[in-house]
């Protein structure tokens, strides 16, 4: 599998992205320097539209204490490039202990909007990307 068609499978399977397959045609991809990250992140823009961080969390607590300005960060970025959509991707090994409680901490904060979504995968379904 491509890169392009591990990203497109990314973005249409385990993100739940409906964009037009045109919007697809263009990926560019980069690294994100985010606060409570030893590694940056991984930043793909996709047509325009959609801007995905993938971060690697290294442990729970690093994830829920770096939630909020990754958040930020990425919404900031997505605003200032005019595009529709963050996707804030948080892979670990564990997604089905951490989902739950990333998610009702995401659900907290005061900033986000109805077009920033936060995922939590498993390092497997990032492999090729």
């Amino acid at each position: 599998m491509s890169r392009r068609d591990a990203i497109e499978r990314l973005v249409r399977e385990d993100l739940g992205c409906t964009c037009p397959a045109e919007v697809l045609d263009r990926i560019e991809e980069g690294q994100v320097a985010l606060p409570g990250c030893s590694r940056p992140g991984r930043r793909i823009a996709i047509g325009g539209r959609l801007l995905v961080y993938l971060i690697e969390a290294e442990d729970p607590g690093q994830a829920l204490a770096g939630l909020p300005a990754w958040v930020s960060a990425g919404r900031a970025e997505r605003d200032a490039a005019a595009m529709s959509r963050l996707r804030l991707v948080v892979v670990t090994a564990g997604p089905a202990t951490l989902a739950p409680v990333l998610q009702a901490r995401f659900e907290a904060l005061p900033d986000r909007d109805e077009r920033v979504h936060l995922h939590v995968l498993s390092i497997a379904a990032v492999a090729g990307i």
